[in-house]
């Protein structure tokens, strides 16, 4: 077979879960915009089912560490004219 999947049934519905709650909460915490969520839960469930717990975590640190680094010194990558519209939300 070309194509495994990695988690067994119950850890594919754990993953499902995690990735619907992470999901919402990046969209109301500013994050991420509509179609961000929307791209990233695809992301996610892709590598959460067919790729490894590590794999997943990696990714969701890349999403929080990029978010941190955006927000971070907001006010003076404004006055330099180098900060992200919409407070980096993508």
């Amino acid at each position: 077979m070309l194509i495994e999947i990695a988690v067994s049934p119950k850890d594919g519905i754990a993953v499902i879960m995690c990735v619907i709650v992470l999901a919402l909460f990046v969209y109301k915490a500013h994050v991420l915009d509509v179609k961000g969520s929307i791209l990233a839960s695809l992301m996610g469930l892709i590598i959460g089912i067919f790729g490894s717990p590590a794999w997943f975590l990696i990714l969701l640190l890349f999403l929080f560490s990029s978010f941190v680094a955006t927000r971070f010194m907001y006010e003076f990558k404004q006055k330099m004219g180098t900060a992200e519209p919409s407070l980096g939300m993508r």
